[in-house]
């Protein structure tokens, strides 16, 4: 028998992982047994471990590079800095294996040891215009944090504005100089710089406030791609990173999130982008529910407003069928359900199923409604009879139409319940079906992705190892590091806690390294397994 699979893996859920603490007592037998299997030696234990090392995924030397880092909690300061943008000690094609640029320009070698240094009192932008054009465009590379139009305000727009404002220039200052002084800024060392910038990154609820007040505006130096000529005109012309997120391959991208909610909040929004990235009218489907109990104390007014308050629930409380889905050609989705039908499991319709939505029947009296209408977003009246849907990974027994697997997918009626003793069901008629635009860590394990925007929670929040293990997967489903996208910079030690205990120990255990008698016999087993503090 051959086990094959990788550690590095997220714990099931309500179930126990392999990496777990074998010394804890209260397993259940067949816990115990599969644990005697993986961490003891004996007839029925595994035999040998042979460890692959080769990444397959990807063959980006720095992605590969981050990730054997992120994997053992090590990644350095260097690192982080490239990943949010931040001012570095090494040119921009600099890779941790040979400690040097890979560019292979002599002047980018010596920048880390002798041109920066001579150039400290100078302003970072100023620095980073030393680099060759490979440099500057691994760097932009690299940086991987969500750059919006609220983010260029604050670090083009607003420091622009104030260079605009200045005297004339001096004809006797050297042209690239910093003015940071002229204009009440100070130059900073990339140390300083970067201190300044992590101070500047607040949570999402903390730039709502700042927005609604004035802007400090604390770095005043000439931002990158800013000319200022005797007339004070400023042009703008490295804007590329701005709203990357509204841009290909990132536009039907899935956000992945370590907790569900978050996700699901952002399936309705990514829908809205992608019907604007195609520039295609957006309509929403509403559920219809019907209440199998009636309450004769509510009146017809607040009947509908609690109706109006149920669509706003998750799809898993209502027996997979979202209260508004939108409808946009070419929109990819994924089944919450399986269709209650068995001819449909048959031809590849089952819970989880992907695939892209390539049509709808409408009734001819709202085709008519909808025609006399011009908005970009329009909530429908009717239903469509059915929706068209291409199935990703379609059986036999599903007929091509047109060369494509087409499965015509009806109205679905499911019974939910409001409360949890299932007292009170409500009959919702709808689609099983809700846009593939995001999930969870859970649902993206050992997918790879063309592209991923992913979230590893705020800066500020104190990781916890298994929030390391959730931000390892999601940065991991790419192939290039281009290809990935960080909603919000993550804190500076979520990949800084060491190596998993249990993993760890585990892949000791396999390769022979240690035995299960020196890890029972520690003085205290329950502490190679305890997280320490970061």
């Amino acid at each position: 028998m051959i086990f094959a699979g990788d550690l590095w893996q997220l714990p099931p859920v309500r179930a126990t992982a392999i990496f777990s603490n074998p010394c804890v007592q209260g397993y259940s037998l067949e816990v115990q047994r599969i644990f005697k299997m993986f961490w003891q030696e004996g007839e029925d234990a595994i035999q040998r471990t042979f460890q692959l090392t080769q990444s397959m995924r990807t063959g980006d030397p720095w992605l590969i590079a981050v990730l054997d880092a992120d994997r053992n909690g090590e990644e350095s300061w260097e690192m982080y800095c490239f990943t949010h943008g931040l001012p570095t000690r090494n040119c921009g094609s600099w890779m941790p294996q040979s400690e040097g640029p890979s560019c292979g320009q002599a002047k980018c070698a010596k920048l880390a040891e002798e041109i920066w240094p001579a150039m400290q009192k100078r302003s970072w932008r100023l620095r980073q215009s030393e680099e060759c054009e490979d440099c500057k465009q691994e760097r932009r590379r690299r940086h991987c944090i969500v750059v919006s139009d609220e983010t260029r305000h604050r670090e083009v727009v607003a420091p622009v504005a104030d260079i605009a404002a200045m005297p004339p220039p001096d004809p006797k200052q050297k042209a690239g100089s910093s003015v940071s002084d002229e204009v009440g800024g100070v130059s900073r060392t990339p140390e300083a710089e970067s201190s300044s910038l992590r101070e500047q990154s607040v949570s999402e609820g903390a730039q709502r406030k700042v927005a609604s007040g004035p802007i400090k505006r604390r770095r005043s130096t000439i931002p990158q791609g800013a000319r200022v000529s005797d007339g004070h005109e400023v042009d703008i012309s490295d804007i590329s990173s701005i709203n990357r997120h509204k841009k290909p391959p990132f536009v039907d991208a899935p956000f992945v999130h370590p907790f569900r909610h978050p996700s699901y909040h952002a399936q309705q929004l990514r829908a809205i982008t992608f019907a604007q990235a195609r520039q295609q009218r957006l309509l929403w489907i509403t559920a219809h529910d019907v209440p199998m109990t009636k309450d004769p104390k509510r009146t017809s007014e607040q009947a509908e407003s609690r109706k109006e308050r149920w669509l706003e629930f998750h799809d898993r409380f209502t027996s997979g069928i979202p209260g508004l889905f939108p409808l946009v050609l070419d929109l990819p989705v994924r089944f919450t359900d399986a269709t209650r039908n068995a001819v449909a499991k048959t031809q590849g319709v089952f819970k989880n199923a992907r695939g892209w939505l390539r049509g709808w029947d409408l009734a001819e009296e709202e085709q008519q409604r909808l025609a006399d209408m011009q908005e970009p977003e329009i909530v429908m009246k009717k239903r469509p009879r059915c929706l068209y849907i291409e199935l990703e990974a379609p059986t036999k027994e599903l007929p091509l139409t047109n060369g494509k697997a087409i499965f015509r997918l009806a109205v679905q009626a499911h019974v939910w319940s409001l409360d949890p003793a299932g007292k009170v069901k409500i009959l919702r008629y709808g689609f099983n079906i809700v846009p593939d635009f995001g999930g969870t860590a859970h649902a993206y394990c050992g997918s790879t992705l063309e592209a991923c925007i992913g979230d590893l929670l705020p800066w500020h929040q104190k990781p916890r190892r298994e929030d390391a293990l959730k931000a390892y997967i999601i940065k991991s489903r790419v192939r290039q590091t281009d290809r990935l996208l960080l909603a919000q910079p993550d804190s500076p030690h979520l990949f800084r806690q060491g190596v998993h205990p249990g993993l760890h120990l585990l892949l000791k255990v396999l390769m022979k390294d240690i035995t299960w008698e020196e890890v029972r016999s520690a003085p205290s087993p329950r502490a190679k397994f305890t997280p320490t503090s970061c």
